[in-house]
């Protein structure tokens, strides 16, 4: 009985590594994601004179609502790589 408790809790510990290894990788991609968004951003706003252009002022702006959705997101999934880590989950 107690070598099949044992075999359970290593299933479960298996189990719950995997779910953190998957979180782990999300939140790198939403990382990724947020870092290519910034060197946009800044990519867009050097490019900003002092009579800036319309469309690029719009993108700029899109820019960083994007990425602040994203860092969010990233916010979102480290809560939640957290909360797994201490076994809340």
């Amino acid at each position: 009985m107690a070598e099949k408790d044992a075999t359970q809790r290593v299933l479960d510990l298996r189990q719950r590594m995997d779910k953190t290894k998957t979180r782990v990788t999300e939140a790198r991609t939403v990382v990724r994601a947020a870092e290519d968004q910034l060197t946009a951003a800044d990519d867009a706003i050097s490019r900003l004179d002092l009579d800036p252009d319309r469309d690029l002022e719009r993108q700029v702006i899109r820019l960083v609502e994007t990425l602040e959705t994203d860092v969010k997101k990233l916010e979102e999934y480290l809560d939640e790589v957290e909360a797994i880590m201490r076994g809340d989950q």
